[in-house]
């Protein structure tokens, strides 16, 4: 197998990566639509051509982390918002679906779903206590 530092046009990765530091508002779109448009014309690909899913993967992984990065404020630390207006009445719904998942784990059965139901439990503890900075 090929080294992949000595290639002469560097990794899938660092190729996305360079484009969504040149067009970080690609990085907030959910479609991936601009990114393969502009992948195909960067490789010569036809308009319409089918891009290998392996590069999709790549790119999805990479937007992941990227957002992710982005969120945590590069060091790692996530930033605390307050849910306001129309974000409060969704983390409300939120709150409620995760207490239906709960019972639903509970009424299965709790024993064997014991580490399930203490996961959907901090979930929500952590969410009501989102909801309730300022």
């Amino acid at each position: 197998m090929a080294k992949k530092r000595g290639r002469k046009g560097g990794t899938v990765t660092s190729y996305f990566r360079g484009i969504f530091t040149e067009r970080p508002d690609w990085l907030e779109q959910k479609s991936n639509n601009d990114v393969l448009a502009r992948y195909r014309a960067d490789h010569q690909l036809d308009a319409d051509a089918e891009v290998d899913s392996r590069i999709k993967n790549t790119l999805a992984n990479l937007k992941s982390m990227m957002r992710k990065a982005h969120r945590a404020g590069g060091g790692g630390t996530a930033v605390m918002v307050r849910a306001t207006g129309g974000a409060a009445q969704r983390l409300e719904l939120l709150e409620e679906q995760i207490d239906d998942c709960l019972s639903v784990a509970k009424y299965i059965d709790p024993e064997a779903l014991h580490t399930v139901i203490r996961s959907l439990r901090a979930a929500r503890n952590e969410l009501v206590w989102k909801m309730g900075q300022p």
